[in-house]
């Protein structure tokens, strides 16, 4: 089931869905030109729209605004900070054929660390091998890479097993017995680690980070189709969609 979902967040999502079309378009060429060449009108005004600025913010603007910034001048008390995976370069030629933090990931490991070193707490790294074939965990990764700059002044600790926002949270609970937690994710992503984190019985205090809206405003670049953009989007997108299986499946 695992697999499945996976594979199914990257057909009925962009760019897949508009191969898909296409497809239907083709089917339809020879048999009714009229319905062929509209299925391509749309397909080329969908694949504009979900490539552009303005499109990206009103789907991420809501998952984003969840929860504010932490307050870093304000005392938080909390058993430990929890930073979830946001994944990794498997093999990556420069760590020797280990694995390589995504730029995703970095973000979040940095501002776990950074306030680590604030409240002097704990710091777990959360997250496991999605496939089987991984050399090691995102745990891991996470764990070797952050330590070459913390000069063990952090004290690092790992749940190496979850493949899942929902697995982060079960296996934090069962392994840590954590009752309140600074959780640091992607602001798209906390909406959804919340109502996790909250089904297994932690409380949290959101340290949302990795912002994917630029709120300086918009200009003519806003409006030109760029694949990041598009995978903005792909990223909401994918993200409503975990939050209504995960409220379907509790």
């Amino acid at each position: 089931m695992f697999i499945i979902q996976k594979i199914c967040n990257y057909i009925i999502f962009p760019p897949s869905i508009f191969i898909i079309i296409l497809l239907f378009a083709l089917y339809f060429l020879q048999r009714n030109l009229r319905k062929a060449t509209m299925i391509i009108i749309t397909d080329i005004l969908l694949l504009y729209l979900f490539s552009v600025e303005p499109v990206k913010n009103m789907i991420l603007s809501p998952l984003e605004n969840y929860a504010a910034p932490i307050n870093l001048k304000e005392k938080h008390n909390a058993d430990y900070i929890v930073v979830l995976g946001g994944g990794v370069v498997d093999s990556s030629p420069e760590e020797e054929g280990k694995g390589s933090l995504s730029p995703e990931a970095m973000k979040r490991a940095l501002h776990g660390i950074y306030i680590a070193d604030l409240y002097k707490i704990p710091l777990i790294f959360s997250g496991g091998k999605v496939f089987s074939n991984q050399t090691e965990s995102e745990a891991d990764t996470a764990v070797r890479t952050m330590s070459r700059f913390t000069s063990g002044r952090i004290k690092f600790l790992k749940e190496d097993q979850s493949r899942t926002t929902y697995e982060n949270a079960m296996y934090i609970k069962e392994t840590f017995h954590a009752k309140k937690i600074i959780l640091v994710t992607s602001a798209y992503h906390m909406k959804r680690s919340f109502y996790s984190f909250n089904k297994a019985g932690i409380e949290c205090i959101a340290a949302p980070t990795d912002y994917k809206i630029d709120h300086s405003g918009y200009n003519a670049i806003s409006f030109i189709p760029k694949s990041s953009e598009m995978n903005g989007i792909f990223t909401g997108m994918k993200e409503y969609l975990g939050l209504i299986f995960y409220f379907l499946k509790n």
